[in-house]
């Protein structure tokens, strides 16, 4: 008997037969990762391992034509959770969560719906140029608020949305015209996780930029192609340290950069552009370089002329 029967289909006019075997595998496997965080967190675990594997999968059946069709029968063997399964308030009936913590492939399922449902409603809000503050609760939930707008829910979905997110995005980016139009996995009643244009435009480009800032740090790559290169910055500066991407703004021109990476230590001028998490936790996506700045007694020699 099915424990967690799941319909996960892919609609659009890539899926022909023969389909193309690793745009399919990728898409499989970002939902797999969805669902992955949703057990994660439920059983309190910070990684999969071989033996969660064996106690927790997803079997697939042999997907039908036509689209790609495929039902999936989560199961998970006997597994407890290293603590009680709090109720999944507000988009889970209290009836779903069992008494006892033992974790169950409806318990993963459910989490991950909610979990989904609840990243949706956040995303409305910030395309809607909201911008929700999040309070830890005294009773293990979390509080998203915006003015007179408010949710409570259970700090399980919360966190399982938010270390989701990266794969929610990627269903997303696959959603493109002439390819595909729809990800979706329901259960028998037609419930479920759902991916289509809207979703695309609610869940991507959700950006904004910062003010301008001068950095120290070592450029150790650079693609004169692509304009792209990577910076590792120590710490005490306008920025974390770490190692940040970067791309060229405007039409500069690639040879500072390229003698930049001889260099221990250069200056850069750039702008930072953030991505808005659930959190509400700002996360730099890349910096837009203004300019670079080598040090002044430096001089780029008879190869590169004179300049200085």
């Amino acid at each position: 008997m099915p424990e967690q029967v799941i319909n996960f289909e892919v609609r659009g006019p890539l899926i022909t037969w023969p389909y193309p075997l690793h745009e399919i595998l990728a898409i499989q496997q970002n939902f797999l990762s969805v669902m992955d965080q949703s057990y994660l967190e439920l059983s309190g675990k910070k990684r999969l391992t071989k033996q969660d594997r064996l106690q927790y999968t997803l079997f697939a059946s042999q997907p039908s034509e036509g689209s790609y069709l495929q039902s999936l029968d989560l199961v998970i063997k006997g597994l407890e959770t290293v603590a009680p399964l709090a109720p999944l308030l507000p988009f889970v009936p209290h009836s779903l969560v069992p008494a006892i913590g033992q974790i169950t492939g409806s318990n993963v399922w459910q989490n991950a719906k909610a979990a989904f449902e609840f990243f949706k409603k956040i995303a409305a809000w910030r395309k809607e140029g909201k911008t929700p503050t999040v309070i830890k609760g005294t009773q293990g939930d979390v509080i998203i608020a915006d003015g007179n707008s408010q949710v409570t829910i259970n700090n399980l979905i919360f966190n399982t949305a938010n270390n989701s997110e990266r794969y929610y995005k990627a269903l997303a980016n696959n959603i493109e015209q002439g390819k595909v139009d729809e990800i979706k996995a329901l259960d028998t009643e037609h419930a479920g996780i759902s991916i289509g244009r809207g979703e695309k435009d609610l869940f991507l480009g959700n950006t904004q930029l910062g003010r301008e800032i001068e950095l120290s740090g070592k450029i150790y790559d650079f693609n004169t192609e692509t304009k792209v290169g990577k910076l590792k910055i120590a710490p005490d500066q306008p920025l974390p340290g770490s190692s940040y991407n970067f791309q060229l703004l405007g039409g500069q021109p690639n040879l500072h950069y390229i003698v930049a990476m001889t260099l221990d230590s250069v200056k850069i001028r750039c702008v930072p552009e953030y991505v808005i998490k659930t959190t509400g936790l700002d996360l730099i996506s890349r910096l837009w370089s203004l300019e670079v700045i080598l040090p002044k007694d430096f001089q780029l020699g008879p190869l590169f002329g004179s300049e200085k």
